[in-house]
């Protein structure tokens, strides 16, 4: 990428020279390829405008131009340019002044006629040919209703400049705009002060939300595979007017070394150049029905592209298409059916967030090497497509006057999700570069770079921001650490490698496990941050949190005593962007205070609200509930051949009456039942929600060791028995009985009911169980059933008063 200093200074303030700036980015892992210096060799060129053009009274191929020079007055020069009309701003070089080729001016006759100086085309004044458009290079240079009369040429054009040629590896996309550079200029910045990143030393505008709209389009966007295409924005612009940019945009593409070419294309080069995202302009007329589909290419298909070629597309490549056929061969170059041309009047802009390897696949397979797909191949920020880049071009679709407005953004897909957080073992960090670092030197160093971390006794759980795509494993967290430190700061010695075999801890194991059985069952995984505000977790009735001595936010001063902040937090966002419900879960560190100390306990959450199964063909969308909830932790303990008791029990965040308390045979495991409505409310849910947690730790505790038996080759007897107790009585309660008085024949106990109406008295409720019983070594009779089933029903009479209701075989 080409880009000159005079772009990278209005993007950020910084006082490295040049050849500073080289040395520093360098460090960091920015190679600068090659720099050129460029320079005004030309003398007492200005702007002027044009008052007035005549014929030569006697050299008729002549003109005769009155100038005016603002503060400087006004002048006449003799011109044979036939571009010159009333009006025009254009570069003049007066006597005593000199052209870039060595040309010394004078005042001149032609004729009768005297010539107080030269008007000057792009040769004359030196300039980069391969930047300017073929208008600009036929006749005198024109240069728009921006430039200031009277001023010098040189301010009114970027003349005196250095051009850098940035290279970076192919994963590092980060780096391959002037909004990525002046980052990486505010990293070294933030290094030098011993300061935190700061994005908002960066002078590029970068909204956080959608542009506006008037939403009187019927752009309709669809994206078939997220996981090839997260997010995909449409920006459709009314009244298009064609025509070359202003004199300013002109000269800001100038200083991303990019030739100016037309409004539409001008525009969508900035983005590239300055925001490091690809966009592409459709003609909105051309679209079939008015329909962007993002889709892989179907077996056969074919495309025309920009260059005029028809290409066979391989089955399965990312491609743009309205209803009928592809438009675009995704992130790599633009169809022609589509194109925008002369005679459009409504376009759409594209502003997507494509896979890298998609891109990269379809690129390689079609022998085009577009700016697009460079960038696109080492990845862009998906934190910029979906608000600020949209946001930006709509402003400029304003401030160039390209439309009459911008009338419908049309949207799909969603961000692409944070990384969660790695966690980094201090001394494994420090015995990979020899160092002695501690935490807090590791914290700062990666706060240079806008690297959120924090501290969990010696690991660090560090994040990187959503445009360091190359942030993915631990080995290049460590490169951060060398890289903000100095590479000249660690020592040279030869490594003490000992080898060993690896080993993964019964907890790590345990949660991995839990992952594996939740996402069966159909939940996902969460992952928020562990800093929660201390005013809400008093509001819902816990106890005092441990607080943070130097809290990142206010919004996040004390350490999480719950899991249920962050997980109420994901659920808000995701119903607020359209989803039906939310179910589900979190493994993390919780924290509470004890004494004089703080204990850090690991516990899973698990939150239910709305719709958790989506509707197909052969069964409707599934609602969250109590007794989900309550299968779910069946389920996992089951698995885990955990036996466990269930009882009510009062929970500071649940409903009272609707938790209760889960124990294993020696101790707590966790509670579950219905979030508090003022709680939910606290925490942004409006609706019924039903939360569990449970102690990791507890749970590994309660683990029995596997144990094998003979499978019993005899068949069970299975006896139904409903049973009238008091209402005020809990199916566990009732169950614990039938299990004490069942015997060891009694192998399983279902509860298949459980009814409490007008028909039975007033304070009683009806609960139906199952009973099985099997005998390891021979065929039970039913009769010695029956006195078993019997015996149970002396128990229920005798220890709760119950009622038998019926009994069958």
């Amino acid at each position: 990428m080409r880009v000159k200093l005079s772009a990278l200074h209005a993007a950020i303030d910084f006082d490295y020279t040049p050849e500073e700036l080289v040395t520093k980015l360098g460090d960091v892992g920015i190679e600068i390829e090659s720099t050129e210096s460029t320079a005004a060799t030309f003398k007492d060129v200005f702007v002027a405008r044009v008052m007035h053009t005549a014929l030569h009274p006697t050299h008729h191929r002549l003109q005769l131009v009155d100038l005016d020079l603002g503060p400087r007055g006004t002048t006449s020069v003799c011109t044979a340019a036939t571009n010159v009309r009333e009006g025009d701003i254009i570069p003049v070089v007066i006597p005593g002044g000199r052209t870039a080729d060595g040309m010394d001016i004078a005042t001149r006759m032609f004729g009768t006629v005297e010539s107080f100086g030269m008007l000057c085309s792009w040769k004359e004044l030196g300039l980069d040919g391969d930047l300017l458009s073929s208008e600009e290079k036929e006749g005198i240079l024109h240069l728009g209703s921006g430039a200031i009369v009277g001023s010098l040429f040189e301010e009114a054009w970027p003349i005196g400049d250095t051009a850098f040629e940035v290279s970076v590896t192919p994963d590092r996309g980060d780096a391959l705009s002037v909004l990525g550079l002046a980052r990486w200029i505010e990293v070294l910045k933030a290094r030098d002060a011993d300061q935190p990143f700061d994005m908002g030393d960066i002078k590029l505008p970068l909204p956080s939300t959608l542009p506006h709209a008037r939403n009187d389009g019927d752009l309709a966007v669809t994206i078939n595979d997220q996981s090839l295409c997260s997010s995909y924005i449409g920006v459709l612009v009314q009244d298009v007017a064609s025509g070359p940019s202003s004199h300013a945009f002109r000269t800001q593409l100038y200083q991303l070394c990019v030739r100016p070419v037309s409004r539409i294309v001008d525009m969508t080069n900035l983005c590239l150049k300055q925001y490091g995202q690809p966009t592409h302009a459709f003609d909105y007329d051309r679209l079939q029905e008015h329909r962007i589909i993002v889709r892989t290419s179907l077996p056969g298909e074919t495309i025309v592209t920009l260059d005029g070629v028809v290409r066979s597309l391989e089955p399965g490549t990312l491609v743009i298409a309205d209803a009928a056929v592809p438009v675009a061969v995704a992130g790599v170059m633009g169809g022609l059916t589509s194109s925008v041309t002369a005679a459009t009047t409504r376009i759409v802009f594209e502003i997507a967030h494509f896979d890298p390897r998609a891109v990269a696949h379809a690129s390689r397979h079609l022998g085009i090497k577009s700016d697009a797909a460079y960038l696109y191949e080492r990845g862009t920020d998906p934190g910029l497509t979906v608000s600020a880049v949209p946001s930006v071009l709509s402003a400029l679709v304003r401030e160039q006057c390209l439309g009459s407005y911008v009338s419908c953004v049309a949207s799909a897909g969603i961000p692409v999700p944070a990384k969660p957080p790695l966690s980094l073992d201090l001394d494994r960090v420090n015995g990979y570069l020899g160092s002695n670092l501690d935490a807090a030197d590791m914290q700062r160093l990666f706060g240079y770079e806008g690297i959120t971390s924090s501290i969990t006794g010696t690991t660090l759980s560090v994040t990187p921001p959503s445009f360091r795509g190359d942030l993915t494993s631990w080995p290049e967290y460590v490169e951060e650490i060398v890289r903000m430190e100095g590479y000249n700061e660690f020592p040279s010695h030869t490594p003490n490698l000992v080898l060993r075999r690896g080993s993964e801890s019964p907890l790590k194991a345990l949660c991995k496990r839990l992952r594996q059985i939740l996402v069966g069952i159909g939940l996902v995984e969460s992952c928020t941050v562990s800093f929660v505000r201390e005013s809400t977790v008093t509001a819902m009735g816990l106890p005092p949190a441990p607080l943070l001595l130097n809290p990142l936010t206010v919004d996040w001063d004390a350490l999480r005593p719950t899991m249920a902040v962050g997980l109420a937090g994901a659920a808000v966002r995701n119903l607020s962007r359209g989803r039906e419900g939310f179910a589900s879960f979190e493994i993390g560190k919780t924290f509470s205070v004890r004494d004089q100390s703080f204990d850090e306990e690991t516990r899973l959450g698990i939150l239910l609200t709305g719709k958790w199964q989506d509707a197909n063909w052969t069964t409707p969308a599934a609602s969250t509930s109590i007794f989900v909830l309550k299968g779910i932790i069946e389920s996992v303990l089951r698995d885990l051949h955990v036996s466990c008791n269930v009882v009510s029990s009062d929970s500071a965040i649940l409903e009272t009456g609707a938790s209760v308390l889960v124990s294993s045979e020696t101790m707590a495991l966790g509670t579950l039942g219905i979030l508090r409505h003022d709680v939910g409310a606290l925490l942004g849910l409006e609706r019924d929600t039903f939360y569990a947690e449970f102690s990791v730790d507890a749970l590994l505790k309660s683990i029995p060791a596997i144990g094998f038996k003979e499978f019993s080759r005899f068949p069970s007897i299975r006896r139904d028995i409903a049973v009238l107790v008091d209402s005020s009585m809990t199916a566990g309660q009732v169950q614990a009985i039938l299990t004490e008085h069942g015997g060891p024949l009694l192998k399983k106990i279902v509860v298949f009911d459980s009814f409490q109406g007008d028909s039975l008295p007033t304070g009683k409720k009806s609960v139906g169980f199952s009973m099985e019983f099997a005998s390891p070594d021979r065929t039970l009779l039913g009769d010695e059933v029956d006195v078993l089933v019997s015996s149970v029903e002396a128990a229920l009479a005798t220890r709760v008063g119950g009622i038998l209701r019926r009994t069958r075989v």
